[in-house]
Parts: structure tokens; sequence; C-alpha cells
């Protein structure tokens, strides 16, 4: 299913306070599941489903998702198998246009628009 990450307890609560419970416990970003929410490796899961049932259902079309960071995160690692220790480091801009191109079997990261 195509949503954005369910912080949990930390829900709606600056990010903040998300980054240093996070710091606190010694946990990775992307391992990090807050209590009543989801990690990254959480939301792969039910990403990569949604994924590759799109992708099969609409080949060689233009297929166009909205989302929010976290999700285009993941994206970006199912499709063009970004570590993901390295997406934390991911910058996309808000409200920006970001394509993915499928050539010669595999996907890249063609380029991003700036905000809109």
């Amino acid at each position: 299913m195509l949503r954005e990450r369910n912080y949990g307890v930390f829900e709606n609560k600056p990010l903040r306070i998300i980054k240093q419970q996070r710091r606190r416990r010694k946990i990775p970003r992307y391992k990090f599941r807050p209590e009543g929410g989801e990690s990254y490796d959480d939301v792969k899961k039910r990403l990569a489903p949604f994924l590759n049932k799109t992708i099969g259902e609409y080949k060689n079309k233009t297929i166009i998702l909205v989302t929010h960071g976290d999700v285009i995160r993941l994206v970006s690692h199912l499709l063009i198998k970004k570590p993901m220790i390295n997406l934390a480091k991911m910058r996309f801009r808000r409200a920006s246009i970001n394509i993915f191109e499928f050539k010669n079997g595999k996907f890249t990261f063609r380029r991003y628009t700036k905000h809109l």
C-alpha cells in the first residue's frame, strides 16, 4: 500500500523529538520503529508488493506516484537498489518531481525538479 510511514506514538510530533528518541536508543534511522509505528523495513515490506504489481500492470507506461519523503526514499531503494543505510542522506525537495527511468532492464534515477 502506498501511504506514508506510521510514526506511532510520535505521529504529528516535531521531528527533533523523534530524532532525540532514536539517538538516545542508538538505533540507525532506517531500523528505528516507534512504539505503535513502522520502521523503514516495515514500510518497505508493504510498499514492495504494491510497486511490483503496479510496474507489472503498467509495463511500458508512464507511472505517477504521489508520496512523502520516506516513501520516495524507499521507492528509490527498491528501484535503483540504493542501500538502506544511505536512505537518510537522500534529499528530495518538497513538492518536486522525481523521475525514475527504466531502460535496458534496470531503473535509474534521472532527475528531480526543484520545488514546484
